[in-house]
């Protein structure tokens, strides 16, 4: 009787350890996907363009209270190259822009040529191609914009502030393929 308890006891013991050793197992695989999936859930926007000298852009998005955010924008440095350069701008996790403002740098002495747009979030795209980029920006009083080769120039003093704002099919665009 003795040896049959012990026997019992040990078969018990040994299911149990296995049990708790696969129930690890699977919360470690639910917490790497649930990292996975949260680390992308952010609007990331991309500016392909030729920027000769050195400079600095910003966006700056709009949210559904028609205020912007945020103070200052989110800033990248750009060193200058005759070569095409992506800009990246990553908006905050779940803010989605009702209106977006693209501060196009303090060089009032360069031709900056756009060649692309994107716009991604997890595996949703929506590439603005160079021919239409005026389509879905509109610049304001302090950029001469150039339709024919998508390149501006920064007219009047280094105090102005030049910038593009979204015209309202962007941001219909973003809604559609994007959120």
């Amino acid at each position: 009787m003795k040896k049959n308890f012990i026997a019992l006891f040990l078969c018990v013991s040994i299911i149990a350890c296995k049990s708790d050793k696969k129930e690890t197992i699977e919360q470690n695989k639910v917490t790497i996907k649930e990292t996975t999936e949260e680390s992308t859930d952010y609007l990331e926007i991309k500016i392909n363009a030729v920027i000769p000298k050195d400079d600095e852009f910003s966006v700056q998005y709009k949210d559904e209270d028609n205020k912007w955010y945020p103070k200052g924008g989110i800033n990248v440095a750009v060193v200058g190259s005759d070569v095409a350069q992506d800009l990246v701008f990553n908006l905050p996790k779940e803010k989605y822009p009702f209106g977006l403002l693209f501060v196009v740098g303090k060089n009032n002495k360069q031709n900056v040529i756009i060649n692309s747009l994107s716009f991604k979030q997890n595996d949703d795209e929506f590439v603005v191609p160079k021919e239409k980029v005026f389509q879905f920006l509109n610049p304001n009083e302090y950029i001469k914009f150039n339709k024919g080769d998508n390149s501006y120039e920064i007219e009047g003093d280094d105090n102005k502030r030049a910038f593009f704002n979204s015209r309202g099919i962007l941001i219909k665009r973003l809604e559609a393929n994007i959120y």
